[in-house]
Formats: structure tokens, C-alpha cells, sequence
């Protein structure tokens, strides 16, 4: 699967990586695995970082397949944040369109992984160095969905 995260802040923060052809069926397999993990908490903060992704998911059909996703009773979703960090249009049209206030999530997309942390209330410069002990995401096939937390 082209996406993976880990956990850490107690289950409060998620942190996510896409790498190479990413298509709306593997976001939507990712929501729920996160929704599914015990570990996640209730109203956590995701950083979605798109900028490995070699190929977009169609627009249309992701904003249908979250909207499915997050459409589901579930608790975890109520004061959720996400940034998702990208650099092509597709995405920030997908930022701008979904509507995601009906399942209690705040959905931003950010060009810049820094300004993204700082709206998450999560230290970037941490978060940078456990990135940098990290082989890049295109370099690899996978990377572990569990980290120790720092």
C-alpha cells in the first residue's frame, strides 16, 4: 500500500506518508485502518504528507469515497484536524470542496509541511529529525505503520 503512518502523542497525532501512484481506494483503506487502530484517539490530529506521490487519485471520486468514509457514526472523527501537505492543484481543489464538517473534521491542505505542523500544535523540528532517521518513501516499499513514540 503507497501509504503509511504511525502514532504517537498517546494516540493523539497521526502522522502519514503517501508514496508513488496513490488512487482513492487506498485513501479510503487507509482512513479506516486509521479509524480501526485502538491506539488512535478520539478527535487526533493526522498530517496527510502527499509530496512522494508520483500519480493523484481522480479528484471526483476521492471526494466521494472520504465523504463514504467519514459519513459513519464514529466517535474518533468528532474535533479531528487534518493537514494534508501537497504540492499539485488536485489536492488543494480537494481541500476546497470537502465538506467534512457533517463527521467533525477539519480538513486544511498545506503546501508547506512546517505551517502545517504549527496549525496541528505538533514541533516540526522533531517531527523533521524522525524524518531524516526515515529512508525517504520512494526509496522504500514500505515504511513501519508502528514507531516508538518520541
Amino acid at each position: 500500500m503507497p501509504i503509511e503512518y504511525y502514532v504517537t502523542d498517546k494516540g493523539s497525532f497521526v502522522c502519514t506518508y503517501a508514496y508513488g501512484k496513490v488512487e482513492a481506494a487506498d485513501i479510503v483503506a487507509h482512513e479506516q485502518r486509521v479509524l480501526a487502530d485502538a491506539r488512535v484517539t478520539a478527535g487526533y490530529r493526522q498530517l496527510f504528507d502527499c509530496r512522494w506521490v508520483s500519480e493523484d487519485a481522480d479528484a471526483d471520486e476521492l471526494l466521494s469515497s472520504l465523504a463514504e468514509a467519514h459519513a459513519r457514526p464514529g466517535a474518533k472523527l468528532r474535533g479531528a484536524r487534518y493537514a494534508i501537505v501537497a504540492h499539485g492543484a488536485q489536492w488543494f481543489n480537494l481541500g476546497s470542496q470537502y465538506r467534512c464538517g457533517q463527521a467533525g473534521v477539519t480538513l486544511i491542505v498545506f503546501n508547506d509541511p512546517g505551517t502545517a505542523c504549527i496549525w496541528l500544535g505538533v514541533n516540526y523540528a522533531e517531527l523533521s529529525e524522525r524524518w531524516a532517521k526515515q529512508p525517504a518513501p520512494s526509496l522504500v516499499s514500505s515504511i513501519p505503520s508502528v514507531l516508538p513514540a518520541y
